[in-house]
């Protein structure tokens, strides 16, 4: 770091239009021994440059057309000590002020933390920020940021990167004759601000031949704003088919990815066993993918594998999602 000698800008003016005189010729150049008279006073040639400055704009020719003359200076001259340059003369100018050559500084903690910007914004000279009502009343998280600064870094811990969601639709069962049916039931409901959600739902074919209901717990044991998050899956299933009937504890996993944290898109596949270890034991794979058509719906679709021991049944679904 170091400190850079400031001039005031009426001096810096004057050596400025001095030096612009002479490339103009407006003061002759300095040659050999024929060097011109200046006076060593600092009040003469301060009114001798104020003249050069109301004279140089209407007798100087522009400087793209000007040719280049050498400066010289012969200091073994008589005359040389009362040239323009004259140590006596630059010693009689008035010395520039200590406060104004200052080193550059920063320093960071002068500044505000940002936690304070808005606050202070708001409370300076007693005035609230000066926004329309018709934007403040539209945006919810302006609304917040008003009431309070919020702790950024926990909302993206905690606030979850997809949303709760309630589920209608139609079913398909290709391995039920072709049969059709339909969907219904509530996805990922979380319980307060932790990682625990509820779901539910029932399908049916609406000929009968297929009908599975039933309620999951799951545990997102990542942090709810990641965008990878997996949670084990323990729960309640009942299933019956034109072939066999199975009832009993479902226990899995899920794995979720969601492409937007405003629940717009993700999408997400689990792996759960119903009555797991018995004779009656099903397989259920399920693959889904949901895209926001406006701010709280969704389209999903969904494609689901149901394997028992002599069966292998299947399901495609095209669900509407509202988002809570």
């Amino acid at each position: 770091m170091f400190a850079a000698p400031v001039l005031s800008s009426r001096w810096l003016g004057y050596l400025a239009v001095g030096t612009g005189a002479i490339a103009c010729g407006i003061v002759p150049p300095v040659r050999g021994n024929e060097l011109p008279p200046v006076s060593t006073s600092a009040a003469d040639l301060k009114a001798e440059l104020n003249l050069l400055w109301q004279t140089a704009p209407q007798t100087a020719a522009p400087l793209a057309n000007l040719e280049a003359t050498p400066f010289q200076f012969n200091a073994a001259t008589p005359s040389a000590p009362e040239s323009f340059f004259n140590p006596e003369f630059a010693a009689a100018l008035p010395p520039v002020s200590p406060a104004i050559v200052q080193p550059f500084q920063f320093q960071p903690a002068d500044l505000p933390a940002p936690s304070l910007w808005l606050s202070q914004a708001e409370t300076e000279g007693g005035d609230a920020l000066d926004i329309e009502p018709e934007i403040l009343e539209n945006s919810p998280v302006l609304q917040r940021w008003l009431e309070e600064v919020p702790d950024v870094l926990e909302d993206i811990r905690h606030d979850p990167a997809f949303r709760s969601r309630v589920r209608l639709g139609y079913s398909f069962f290709p391995s039920t004759e072709d049969k059709s049916g339909w969907i219904i039931g509530i996805e990922d409901f979380f319980i307060g601000r932790t990682g625990l959600t509820v779901s539910a739902e029932y399908q049916g074919a609406f000929a009968g031949g297929r009908e599975t209901w039933g309620g999951d717990l799951r545990y997102y044991v990542l942090p709810l704003g990641s965008y990878i998050n997996i949670a084990p899956v323990l729960g309640y299933r009942n299933i019956t088919t034109d072939n066999y009937h199975t009832d009993g504890i479902n226990v899995g996993a899920k794995l979720i990815l969601a492409l937007s944290r405003t629940g717009a898109a993700d999408i997400s596949i689990s792996q759960t066993f119903v009555s797991p270890g018995s004779a009656d034991e099903v397989g259920i794979t399920t693959l889904s993918t949901g895209y926001a058509v406006t701010e709280d719906l969704r389209i999903s679709v969904d494609l689901q594998k149901q394997n028992s021991v002599g069966e292998k049944d299947s399901r495609v679904g095209l669900v509407f999602e509202w988002m809570l």
